[in-house]
């Protein structure tokens, strides 16, 4: 079974949601050393609004880069997780 988190973010009144995969922790974790930010437990709303844009970028949904993206999102909120059984045939079309 796969752990996906919900995550939704406003950014200059608009609203996009996306879903948070390994690849935005392992985003996170590449990231944060480079700029030297606190671990995810120290500094929860820097690394939640960091996932933030990496799902959303990946997702076609935000094409800012990350410090604008910081600087401009007034509202991020994550979600539960969601297991997700990869059997699960895909809906049938129309």
């Amino acid at each position: 079974m796969l752990n996906e988190n919900q995550i939704t973010a406003t950014i200059n009144g608009t609203t996009e949601t996306a879903i948070t995969d390994n690849r935005d922790w392992v985003a996170y974790d590449l990231t944060r050393p480079k700029r030297q930010w606190p671990s995810f437990e120290d500094a929860p709303f820097v690394g939640t609004t960091f996932l933030a844009w990496s799902a959303l970028r990946r997702a076609g949904k935000t094409q800012l880069k990350l410090d604008e993206f910081l600087e401009q999102a007034t509202d991020v909120t994550m979600g539960e997780a969601v297991e997700i059984d990869p059997t699960q045939p895909a809906p049938e079309a129309g």
